[in-house]
């Protein structure tokens, strides 16, 4: 049950956020203003951990373990991981709350055909009341709110009984690695995603299954092209299908 005190910090809150608009939607421009397709994430890794610890937060940015990829349901996203960190920031409790967990990821998914936008992906553009750019949505304006909440609590002088850690993590976009990895790092009591989700609030989602298929052909010249077998194009009959293994889906697909 919320108390009176805890209702007035929530209001107190969300008028700040509303007063503040304008500060909000240029953290986002700053994000989508640097590139972040999967393997060049770093630049905005860079920005989101010098934000949190401008805000005073206790900030950590670390390469995943390549060891990641060998547990069972992890991606490989073809990447190493290498040069391409997680960042999370710590700011703490007063002592005796829960502790939460507040994540965005930072990859994009790619803008090519670039010649294909209306605007430059990576200018982030406002046109009216939208903005335009790779990743404006999906997802660096919940990453900008991630990055903007502890300032507005610290400004605000709302202290939290629990810790509140921000996370940015890669790979969503691919395998769900970076994820992973800040969960074994940063254990807490509950964690939030702040994914576009229309104003919903989503508590579970479908998994993921990853396979390999193997084809079966018969390799010949093209000058006889007719008594070699077409991998792609053969009966059905001729499939075989080798036992499942952790592929990541196309990086950037949809």
């Amino acid at each position: 049950m919320t108390t009176e005190t805890t209702q007035q910090a929530i209001d107190r809150l969300w008028a700040e956020i509303d007063r503040r608009e304008d500060e909000l939607i240029e953290t986002v421009a700053e994000l989508v203003k640097r590139p972040s397709p999967l393997g060049a994430e770093a630049e905005a890794q860079g920005y989101v951990a010098e934000h949190l610890a401008n805000s005073g937060l206790a900030v950590e940015v670390w390469d995943p373990d390549e060891a990641i990829k060998t547990i069972p349901n992890a991606g490989d996203s073809g990447v190493p991981f290498a040069g391409r960190p997680n960042v999370a920031g710590v700011q703490e409790g007063s002592g005796g709350g829960r502790s939460l967990i507040v994540q965005g990821h930072i990859d994009v998914v790619s803008p090519e055909p670039v010649e294909a936008w209306s605007y430059d992906p990576w200018q982030a553009t406002v046109v009216g009341d939208r903005m335009y750019g790779r990743g404006a949505f999906d997802m660096k304006s919940g990453d900008a709110l991630n990055l903007v909440l502890p300032r507005l609590l610290r400004d605000l002088g709302i202290q939290l009984q629990g810790d509140l850690i921000i996370q940015s993590v890669i790979e969503e976009e691919c395998t769900g690695n970076g994820a992973l990895d800040a969960a074994r790092r940063y254990p807490a009591d509950a964690a939030v995603i702040t994914e576009p989700t229309g104003g919903r609030f989503t508590h579970a989602h479908v998994g993921v299954v990853w396979f390999r298929i193997a084809v079966v052909g018969k390799s010949w010249h093209a000058m006889q092209a007719w008594q070699g077998v077409n991998a792609i194009t053969s009966p059905a009959s001729t499939l075989r299908r080798t036992n499942a293994v952790a592929l990541p889906r196309e990086c950037g697909s949809a």
